[in-house]
């Protein structure tokens, strides 16, 4: 690939010719500054989500991006994963009926990254803007098509966090002083123009059961998907210990069978019931080698889009209204 370029200050790397394209993975603060100045450089950008704090921002990186015609993606990884296309695949089938409504819940130890916490620095809230623009994003994509959300309903907390003295807390593997105003658990209810409603619960403050869980009812199944964690070890071994799978599990509706009303039907989930199962073998994150493809042919064949940009408009308006919510407990609409 020749010799690697190295630059000490921003202004080197965007003002360097043989620069064509720029990855914005800095702090969420930082993300609108410098996917401007990229683009006014001439550059094409990719975004680390968020790709800007509010819609604001993101109406301007649209105008720079349409003035400049260069591409922007933005770094939504799940939109690449294949348990996201093989969802799409079931409801584009058409066999099991529209979307009736969705869920998803995770629950994760706290980010080692402390500065995600603290609002005053110009940062957002750590779980709405950093983690549960995932879960917003997928979900405005099955909702329906031309579906916009249209009210939302939530409810944040300090459980753990506190914004006056820092609190040990869980980061994954080992613990870390952490102190901010965040919000370190959210509940949140999205209701779509067309009838279907979305309920999405984030929580930082259940480290040792990490769980991460979408439920998707249709007319006639319901689809659960595990994107990167796993119930258990199954008989025929087709999980095996080490790896980190991304499950999706069929149950559909059988008008010939009424089981028992006590025996529960649907979880935990069997071998029976799975209909994709990717290993994710690799450390990276589910879609994160097919995200950065997809961003390399769009740049090198000259196909520039703001695609992106429209879809994150969408979503940072879902979060802006989640976070004022959560703020004063009223719903907003959007």
């Amino acid at each position: 690939f020749g010799s690697p370029f190295c630059a000490s200050t921003e202004e080197e790397v965007l003002q360097a010719p043989e620069v064509d394209a720029v990855a914005v993975l800095a702090p969420s603060a930082d993300h609108f500054r410098l996917a401007r100045q990229a683009l006014r450089a001439g550059k094409h950008v990719f975004i680390e989500k968020p790709a800007a704090r509010t819609a604001a921002e993101l109406e301007e990186l649209k105008r720079a991006a349409r003035e400049t015609g260069r591409h922007v993606q933005v770094g939504m990884v799940f939109r690449h994963a294949a348990f996201y296309q093989k969802v799409q695949e079931i409801l584009d089938g058409g066999e099991f009926g529209r979307v009736l409504w969705m869920e998803w819940i995770e629950t994760r130890p706290f980010s080692p990254q402390r500065w995600v916490y603290r609002r005053t620095s110009g940062e957002v809230c750590a779980i709405i803007h950093d983690n549960m623009v995932h879960q917003i994003d997928l979900m405005n994509a099955t909702a329906g098509p031309g579906a916009q959300p249209a009210l939302v309903l939530a409810m944040g907390g300090q459980s753990v966090l506190r914004a006056d003295r820092p609190v040990r807390v869980r980061c994954f593997n080992y613990e870390r002083a952490v102190q901010g105003e965040s919000n370190d658990d959210v509940m949140a209810l999205v209701c779509y123009d067309n009838g279907i409603k979305a309920s999405i619960h984030v929580s930082y403050v259940s480290p040792f059961a990490r769980e991460s869980r979408w439920t998707l009812q249709l007319e006639r199944a319901k689809v659960v998907v595990y994107p990167e964690t796993f119930v258990a070890a199954e008989a025929d071994g087709a999980a095996a210990r080490g790896a980190s799978p991304a499950c999706i599990y069929l149950f559909r509706d059988d008008p010939g069978r009424i089981p028992p009303w006590k025996v529960p039907s649907a979880y935990p989930p069997s071998a029976r019931n799975r209909i994709f199962l990717d290993p994710l073998r690799d450390p990276l994150h589910p879609g994160a080698a097919a995200q950065w493809e997809a961003f390399r042919e769009a740049v090198t064949a000259g196909r520039p889009s703001t695609a992106w940009l429209d879809e994150a408009l969408v979503n940072t308006r879902v979060q802006e209204a989640i976070d004022r919510s959560a703020r004063t407990g009223e719903s907003v609409r959007i």
